[in-house]
């Protein structure tokens, strides 16, 4: 009977886990961060402070191949003729680094949801096979004795290390991400 309840245990775990985490990451979906939107807000209030066209601007803010280097060559231009200074030069180019972490966090911010996403999945499958399979299968590698559930749990708990490291990461990135913005707002408003 112990070994029943255990697997059941096991099984309860693993679904209530999986059900936790779908409604999390369904919850998750709508409220994630934005940090585009920050830097955008940021671009938004420098050409409107300086009175500059956003289409004038974007070619040396954003890296993307399809501004050349002749429009931004049209875009240094269009700067000159506005009389720019060397401190709006100086935000203009904090401004293309912010695009830069916001890309990486970004990143973070995505990994982070399909890692997410996997360890639901995961949750759901490990739940169902041991529901499945209804009893412990021991394995012997090298006189190394180890059971079905502990490898579940062994791979599960791997997946779970893996997005502590992605929220400490992504802590210190949005820490950086969120100095950086106020440091440029400050200077634009200052």
């Amino acid at each position: 009977m112990g070994k029943i309840t255990a697997m059941i245990d096991l099984m309860s775990f693993f679904y209530g886990t999986g059900i936790a985490l779908f409604i999390a990451l369904i919850a998750w979906g709508d409220n994630i961060r934005k940090p585009g939107e920050e830097v955008l807000s940021i671009e938004d209030k420098f050409r409107n402070i300086l009175k500059l066209k956003k289409a004038e601007t974007i070619p040396l803010l954003r890296e993307s191949s399809k501004y050349n280097f002749s429009k931004q060559m049209e875009t240094i231009a269009y700067l000159w003729e506005k009389d720019f200074k060397g401190k709006d030069l100086q935000l203009l180019s904090e401004i293309k680094e912010l695009h830069k972490k916001r890309s990486s966090l970004d990143s973070i911010y995505d990994f982070r949801y399909l890692l997410v996403f996997f360890i639901t999945i995961l949750s759901f499958f490990f739940g169902g096979l041991s529901l499945l399979i209804g009893r412990t299968i021991i394995f012997n590698y090298q006189d190394f004795l180890f059971t079905n559930n502990k490898a579940y749990l062994l791979v599960f708990m791997i997946a779970i290390f893996i997005t502590l490291i992605n929220l400490y990461c992504g802590y210190n990135k949005e820490k950086e991400f969120v100095e950086k913005i106020r440091n440029i707002s400050d200077k634009i408003e200052g």
